[in-house]
């Protein structure tokens, strides 16, 4: 995190014995130099708020400026920790654990339930129970301090950076945990979309109905399970388990059952005849989304598409390479970005490719007044089409955010 700038004046070797400030030994005079170190006003504004990549020298106390350029991570619009997203929506890689902010620390410390664990080199999965006497903040820290927790099937496997989330919050009282036992229950380790339940009577079905419960979208709960949209959305829509005595129950004469109107899918066709160019596709490097051909940095429209069919549309205001960039390394606060993040990785263990087109309309002229293109181009392609990824059955104001949020698809505290 950036501080500030600070000058820093050499005064001389030191001049004395001294205690050291941190060991508590003895410096013998002339063994280090003494300097003078005031705090610039230059770049303030952005204290607290930028967040800088230090790179793998980090313990070097002095590094030089002309060096090799840091890679900036985020720029926060205020200074303060970002409000805690929500259990259903938590998200955040193991290293990222100590790191949190203490708002977000405190309520995952105070709560237990099941979790989930993925791969980000294997995408495999494994789910336990947080049971301790400091929830969820508490197991997560053993997996950061082990590699493995505990668990016998992770002590064969290489350390990974898992990425966490959480399933389900326990509705029991936590327990203490006894000494040398390991509050897991239900454990297992299985491919994306190859779920085997154990320890627990949760059914897919149960789960899907749990975090829908919860708040999270079709696409979101797909992406978390490993499983197709089509069924999370299935499930989800069918609403809770109903007996057979309710399922047989005749409706209510004149009141005739709903169903929404389904809009029409994006295709490829379409997107070409009104302008849209291939860029390239999703590929995974290392452990992170790339784009496989950079974007143009230019504003513009971009789509993400399986097997010859639109699935998301977003607007890229700040440029096209920037705003694809971000979907590869979402900052902690980017929910938007963490979403579409592990859909994107989910697919890719598939045979089909997630392919990318964009196009860069111009910008108009209302009555003398500015119009973006972009952005019009985009509210207008979510009104009109199927996006199952914008969030299916949403209107286009709430295709992200959900009702009264601000949305058309993006993090209202994102940079584009």
């Amino acid at each position: 995190m950036f501080v500030g700038l600070y000058a820093a004046r050499l005064l001389g070797p030191l001049p004395a014995d001294r205690q050291h400030p941190i060991t508590g030994g003895i410096e013998p005079a002339g063994s280090c130099n003494v300097y003078e170190v005031d705090r610039l006003p230059s770049l303030s504004e952005y204290a607290g708020r930028l967040w800088i990549d230090w790179g793998d020298s980090y313990r070097s106390w002095i590094q030089r400026g002309d060096g090799k350029a840091k890679r900036l991570i985020e720029l926060r619009r205020t200074l303060g920790d970002p409000p805690f997203p929500g259990f259903a929506a938590f998200i955040a890689n193991l290293s990222d654990i100590e790191s949190l902010p203490a708002t977000w620390q405190a309520p995952l410390s105070a709560t237990s339930g099941i979790y989930l664990l993925t791969c980000p080199r294997t995408r495999e999965q494994y789910f336990g129970m947080a049971s301790g006497v400091d929830g969820f903040i508490g197991r997560w820290r053993e997996y950061f301090a082990t590699g493995h927790g505990g668990n016998v099937g992770l002590k064969s496997r290489d350390p990974s950076d898992y990425q966490l989330s959480i399933l389900k919050r326990s509705a029991r009282p936590r327990r203490p945990r006894t000494s040398g036992s390991s509050n897991d229950a239900g454990r297992t380790s299985c491919r994306a979309g190859k779920w085997a339940l154990t320890g627990t009577d949760m059914t897919k079905a149960d789960q899907i109905r749990s975090l829908a419960a919860d708040g999270l979208k079709a696409a979101d709960i797909a992406a978390r399970l490993g499983i197709r949209y089509q069924h999370a959305y299935n499930v989800i829509n069918a609403g809770p388990r109903r007996t057979l005595e309710a399922a047989t129950k005749p409706s209510p004469i004149g009141r005739p059952e709903t169903r929404p109107q389904s809009k029409p899918a994006l295709t490829t066709d379409i997107l070409i005849s009104g302008g849209f160019t291939r860029v390239g596709r999703w590929i995974i490097s290392g452990d992170s989304l790339a784009v496989e051909t950079p974007a143009p940095k230019s504003k513009g429209v971009y789509a993400f598409v399986k097997a010859g069919v639109a699935l998301y549309v977003g607007v890229a205001t700040k440029g096209l390479a920037g705003r694809l960039y971000s979907y590869g390394r979402p900052g902690i606060s980017q929910r938007i970005n963490q979403r579409l993040e592990a859909i994107i990785m989910a697919e890719l263990s598939g045979p089909e490719a997630i392919e990318i087109f964009i196009a860069m309309p111009p910008d108009l002229e209302w009555n003398g007044l500015p119009v973006n293109g972009s952005a019009g181009l985009e509210l207008g392609l979510i009104e009109k089409y199927s996006l199952p990824w914008n969030i299916r059955g949403a209107t286009a104001l709430e295709a992200i955010a959900g009702p009264g949020q601000p949305a058309l698809g993006r993090d209202p505290g994102q940079k584009m």
